[in-house]
């Protein structure tokens, strides 16, 4: 099939260090190469104990995610789709399918500021904590249980 997509979940222990890799070298080229940011904010130690869901179109690997639990519950994070392939609903369907992993009430991330919109109109919303993280202004963002179900609900397709 021309427009092969596939979503792969790993879950500790069941990481496959090869995945993980290239999860990581996605986050290097968004983070690192696009935006200026530090590898200790794309890639720790906390990758082998988190949840990551992989997008791959055609068998290349075109977003990542991952997931961690925190004492305010569920947080995504280090969300990246190559930049070749943005703007074709990848972004919401990674989102999606991160949420779908995780069975928490409580899930949260902290959006750069220029993509507030993007998780806005996923069904996240605004909390007051402005923050900067890698030198990149970020906003505190929470998803209702409502919200869920309606995001959990949507098709995305590429």
């Amino acid at each position: 099939m021309h427009n092969e997509l596939t979503v792969t979940i790993l879950k500790p222990p069941h990481i496959h260090l090869a995945q993980l890799n290239s999860s990581i070298a996605l986050r290097q080229t968004v983070f690192g190469s696009e935006q200026g940011v530090g590898v200790e904010f794309f890639s720790d130690e906390s990758d082998l104990i988190c949840i990551h869901v992989l997008l791959h179109l055609q068998q290349k690997l075109v977003g990542t995610l991952r997931s961690r639990p925190t004492i305010e519950g569920m947080k995504l994070e280090r969300i990246a789709i190559d930049k070749a392939y943005r703007g074709r609903h990848l972004g919401q369907l990674l989102v999606q399918q991160g949420v779908k992993a995780n069975n928490q009430k409580s899930i949260y991330i902290h959006s750069q500021l220029p993509v507030v919109p993007f998780y806005a109109a996923l069904g996240f919303d605004s909390t007051t904590e402005y923050f900067t993280e890698a030198g990149i202004e970020h906003l505190k963002m929470t998803l209702s249980e409502e919200n869920k179900e309606t995001l959990l609900s949507r098709q995305f397709l590429p």
